[in-house]
């Protein structure tokens, strides 16, 4: 049960984080910054927010999962999310205080990335556990 979290199909070294959603909201925002619209920049860091607050959410999930003990595994997850919230709330006041339509642009592509995320996550884990974790319709029967 402990390895739960430490599958080798990621190349990354990150675990289950998929890094192909996150880099093609960067690439996206990168070309709209190229075209001189400011929200490019916010399309990039969501991106990036998303693809960091994932890998960190992998490494609580791991930690909680292998010490064996609920109050630690509550208190690292919570923890974990105290800084992960921390952090994203420090850079959304940066981006609001440079640009709104910037910050606006960052928070739902954050949305966006993170949701799509988490969805190849558990699509990842129903794939090779017979169906334990189900996400929408079973496609065994």
């Amino acid at each position: 049960m402990a390895e739960i979290g430490r599958r080798s199909r990621s190349v990354s070294g990150i675990g289950d984080v998929n890094l192909v959603l996150p880099a093609v909201l960067v690439v996206v925002g990168v070309i709209v910054a190229t075209l001189g619209r400011i929200i490019g920049i916010g399309i990039a860091v969501g991106a990036i927010l998303a693809l960091l607050n994932s890998i960190v959410l992998v490494k609580r999930v791991e930690l909680a999962v292998d010490s064996a003990n609920a109050a630690v595994a509550t208190i690292s997850m919570q923890i974990g999310l105290l800084l992960t919230f921390g952090g994203i709330g420090a850079v959304t006041l940066i981006m609001l205080i440079v640009s709104v339509p910037m910050a606006v642009a960052m928070g739902i592509t954050f949305f966006a990335a993170q949701t799509g995320e988490v969805y190849l996550f558990y699509r990842a884990r129903n794939a090779g556990s017979g169906g334990a974790v189900t996400l929408g319709k079973d496609p065994s029967r």
